[in-house]
């Protein structure tokens, strides 16, 4: 890559463009084959998939990964339950931090209120026609029952 060659300003994730990403992603993309050979270790050489999933996950100034499809948020939460959330994530078989976590965690609580309200809205639509599904009932045991 060139010296002269332009780069790719910005502040924030929110302020950066696709292109800022293109510059980011030529100079990425060669940036491996620029490395000089190490014993036993082959000329790197990155797929198109490859440079995509590092433009995406580019690296804001405190070093954690921004995704362009996440958007940070802030919770408060007590020492008990951090405590308990940072105990799950040094146990986990896979490496996962606390935004990881609690991602999956919201998840999971949307998915049984979703089954929640749903399985509450037939129980309710079974309680309101219960007089029609009994006759109903009735009428094909006693069709099933005849000989």
């Amino acid at each position: 890559m060139k010296t002269d060659a332009p780069g790719a300003m910005f502040t924030t994730m929110e302020k950066c463009t696709a292109e800022h990403r293109a510059i980011i992603g030529m100079g990425f993309a060669e940036f491996p084959r620029r490395l000089p050979d190490r014993p036993g270790v082959s000329q790197r050489r990155l797929s198109p998939a490859a440079i995509r999933l590092v433009l995406c996950q580019l690296r804001n100034t405190s070093g954690a990964v921004i995704n362009d499809h996440m958007k940070s948020i802030a919770i408060t939460i007590d020492e008990p339950t951090l405590k308990l959330l940072d105990e799950v994530a040094a146990a986990s078989a896979r490496p996962r931090n606390r935004s990881a976590l609690v991602r999956i965690a919201v998840r999971e609580f949307v998915e049984r209120e979703q089954r929640r309200q749903t399985e509450s809205q037939e129980s309710e639509i079974i309680r309101k026609h219960r007089g029609r599904l009994a006759r109903q009932a009735r009428a094909l045991v006693g069709a099933q029952a005849k000989p």
